[in-house]
């Protein structure tokens, strides 16, 4: 029994070092886990960590940029404010302007003629204001109608560039563009408000306006202006003065055909009926040509 008591033993010992061997090799294989799950848990932690700091950057960056967005916003709102009151002071003086001078004109008028010659100047103001207000009307009609075909056309760009926006900007780009765009809104109502206050006079403002009527037709007029060779020098005069208020406000050039047309009035100048008759109807014809009033 001794024999097989050794070769029991032998293969007791073989198993033994069988078994140690795969301790072994498990034990390596658990260290080597343990140390791969701690690398990728130390890289997950650096992981957090960096987005974290890049997210904070953002976020910091993003409240910098809404800072400088504001003061900008305050700052156009303040030159508009300013700008707005300029105008509007100007206004007023040149509408004091044109009173005064009216009143002098109408003064004037009232001073050097008789009865006759005053209902009958009376009757060629209201032709001219009949004829200027239909021009005017027609003028807002036509504004009224860009300025909705515009504002229609600006809402539709605003619904398909939100709609874009919905489906590929991110939450926070989509924040800014609706703030943005609450901030356009409110700038566009504040425009349309501020424009009904100015009301038909009021300056220029930064919106297109549709190219005026008048504008074009006396563009187009201007083709047949006689030439400066064929007219006499009083023509010229008259229509050297038409051409002075080209670039001036309706109002002046409204003030200015008047006065031309009661210096040339036939029963102002009674030495002279023939040549005032012939100069009343060239500032009767070469205002439409020239003013397109």
């Amino acid at each position: 029994s001794n024999p097989e008591g050794q070769k029991r033993l032998q293969e007791m010992r073989r198993k033994i070092a069988e078994l140690d061997e795969l301790n072994a090799a498990e034990r390596e294989r658990l260290e080597s886990e343990q140390r791969a799950s701690a690398e990728r848990r130390r890289a997950q932690e650096a992981f957090e960590r960096d987005l974290q700091a890049q997210v904070e950057s953002e976020l910091r960056k993003h409240r910098e940029r809404e800072a400088r967005e504001a003061e900008e916003q305050a700052e156009k709102e303040s030159e508009a404010r300013l700008a707005l009151e300029e105008r509007t002071r100007r206004r007023r003086e040149q509408q004091a302007q044109e009173q005064e001078r009216s009143k002098l004109l109408e003064e004037q008028r009232m001073e050097g003629r008789s009865d006759l010659a005053q209902n009958k100047w009376q009757l060629v103001e209201e032709e001219l204001e009949r004829q200027w207000a239909e021009q005017e009307a027609e003028e807002r009609r036509r504004v009224d109608d860009y300025a909705r075909d515009r504002r229609r056309q600006f809402e539709e760009w605003e619904r398909r560039l939100a709609a874009e926006r919905q489906r590929f900007a991110s939450e926070a780009e989509f924040c800014v563009a609706a703030r943005r765009h609450k901030a356009r809104a409110a700038a566009y109502e504040d425009e349309r408000y501020y424009s009904s206050q100015r009301g038909p006079t009021a300056g220029p403002t930064a919106s297109p306006r549709p190219p005026s009527a008048g504008a074009s037709q006396g563009a187009s007029q201007a083709k047949t202006l006689p030439e400066q060779k064929n007219l006499t020098p009083e023509e010229r005069s008259v229509l050297k003065e038409l051409q002075s208020v080209q670039g001036a406000s309706r109002e002046q050039q409204k003030v200015k055909v008047k006065d031309l047309l009661f210096r040339w009035h036939p029963d102002k100048n009674p030495d002279c009926p023939e040549k005032a008759k012939q100069l009343f109807q060239f500032v009767q014809q070469h205002r439409q040509l020239v003013l397109g009033l």
